[in-house]
């Protein structure tokens, strides 16, 4: 009866309601409709998010060079820099803190710096330095402090003090480095390297109980302690070392160099790396290397035509290793592509690749393409080029020309950019922007740059302006 009364005496919504209620519903959104249930069970109630919708960019994409980041995107960087760091727990920046990154993105602007993101990135390393100090470190307490840090973290210990005779020991390496333009990090590995050097070796590599100490490694680790070094061998070895030493090469560099030059001697039965024997037996096993058969034999006039090229490199030094890996890119060059690359047979074969590579043998080189690619393997055979780099640069070249024609089209170029930067939110470019970035694509055509690379490059310059858009 309750019921019924409440019903007989409900009054019509008055207009301010039904405004009120039209406004709940225009903010708040309708649940999809419960799935089907296939269970007999009672379904649950399932929302779909409603897909965002890709439109492209309203702004017209500008090329930087002429379209330089206003002040309210630089606004922004800083605002996107400070929200960046928030997550590395770095304390927020002060009002006058906030001024001077604005200051900074400023300045990088007004000296040509044209890519937001190039600028946020350098206000985050400066917001980095509250905590981890400066990214360019140059005063002496600044340069002591990343001596600190490299000591803790060669000896792995956070908690060890560095010693102020330590710090003095390599305060002028890190002068020397931060003098080269080096930042934090490169400083901190630098001495990490030098300091880790000392701990591990007792001094620097040029120091005589060092290279004793490397060339006592050097023969461990071919001998395993079976052997120690000869009188002899001592001075051809230090000699070896202290040249090294003075190249820049480390402690461990000299151990590696003392041990390959052991081993060599090893593998030659301590026979002369350019000793008839040794050149031979290079050559047999290039042969064998590239035909993959080790019971393959080599003729003798297979060993004929690259003595004099094996001996040759055996003369300026090169191992037996080595020579065995120069002498299979020879072999190699005569299996694959039938002769030297100059060989006729050679040249056409490379053509013929280039082609398979680019058409997958649904067409082959017309003969004014033979003579047109001829021309060109000639010229890179003269600049020493080998077979395999003559084909790859023909396939280049045709690839180039299939994708953007003969005479390539800047428009072609600049609207493909678009689709690969933009993709699921691709728009044609407007006639303004297509004016600008075909000038730029123009340019860069008439200095000689591939059609590839004139596109590479179109597309790294629009997806900066996209994001300092």
């Amino acid at each position: 009866m309750k019921a019924q009364n409440a019903q007989t005496t409900a009054r019509p919504a008055s207009s301010a309601e039904l405004a009120v209620l039209a406004a709940l519903k225009a903010v708040v959104p309708t649940p999809a409709a419960p799935a089907a249930s296939t269970t007999g069970g009672t379904a649950r109630a399932t929302f779909t998010a409603a897909l965002p919708q890709q439109t492209g960019p309203a702004s017209d994409l500008m090329p930087p060079s002429t379209n330089p980041p206003r002040n309210e995107r630089l606004e922004r960087a800083v605002r996107d820099a400070v929200t960046r760091t928030q997550q590395e727990n770095i304390p927020l920046p002060n009002v006058t803190e906030r001024n001077e990154l604005y200051a900074l993105a400023q300045k990088m602007r007004n000296e040509g710096c044209l890519d937001v993101k190039q600028i946020e990135d350098a206000l985050v390393a400066k917001l980095r330095e509250k905590v981890d100090g400066p990214s360019q470190p140059r005063t002496k307490a600044e340069l002591d402090a990343v001596i600190d840090k490299a000591f803790k973290r060669v000896y792995d210990n956070d908690t060890r003090p560095t010693t102020e005779s330590e710090k003095a020991q390599f305060r002028e390496i890190a002068q020397e480095l931060a003098a080269k333009g080096g930042d934090a990090k490169s400083l901190l590995y630098g001495l990490s390297e030098k300091i880790r050097q000392v701990k591990d070796w007792g001094g620097k590599p040029g120091d005589p109980g060092v290279i004793k100490a490397a060339i006592d490694k050097g023969f461990d680790r071919v001998f395993e302690g079976k052997r120690k070094p000869s009188s002899a061998e001592y001075a051809e070895f230090t000699k070896m070392a202290e040249e090294m030493a003075k190249k820049g090469s480390s402690s461990q560099d000299i151990m590696y160099a003392v041990a390959e030059k052991m081993r060599a001697g090893e593998s030659t039965g301590g026979a002369p790396a350019n000793s008839p024997q040794v050149i031979d037996d290079a050559i047999d096993k290039a042969f064998k290397r590239v035909y993959e058969n080790d019971a393959r034999p080599t003729t003798e006039s297979e060993k004929a035509t690259y003595r004099a090229f094996a001996k040759d490199l055996a003369d300026k030094g090169m191992g037996p290793k080595d020579v065995m890996y120069a002498v299979s890119e020879k072999v190699r060059q005569i299996k694959d592509w039938g002769g030297k690359p100059d060989d006729p047979k050679a040249i056409k074969a490379s053509i013929d690749k280039a082609f398979e590579r680019v058409f997958d043998g649904k067409r082959t080189p017309t003969p004014a393409e033979y003579t047109e690619y001829t021309a060109l393997a000639k010229k890179m055979v003269e600049s020493g080029s080998g077979s395999q780099d003559i084909m790859y640069s023909i396939a280049e070249k045709l690839r180039s020309e299939k994708d953007f024609g003969k005479t390539p089209s800047a428009e072609g170029i600049v609207n493909t950019a678009f689709q690969n930067v933009l993709e699921g939110s691709y728009r044609a470019p407007r006639p303004r922007e297509m004016d600008a970035w075909k000038k730029v694509a123009d340019d860069l055509l008439k200095k000689g740059m591939s059609p590839k690379d004139v596109l590479l490059e179109i597309r790294t310059q629009l997806r900066v302006a996209l994001y300092n858009a």
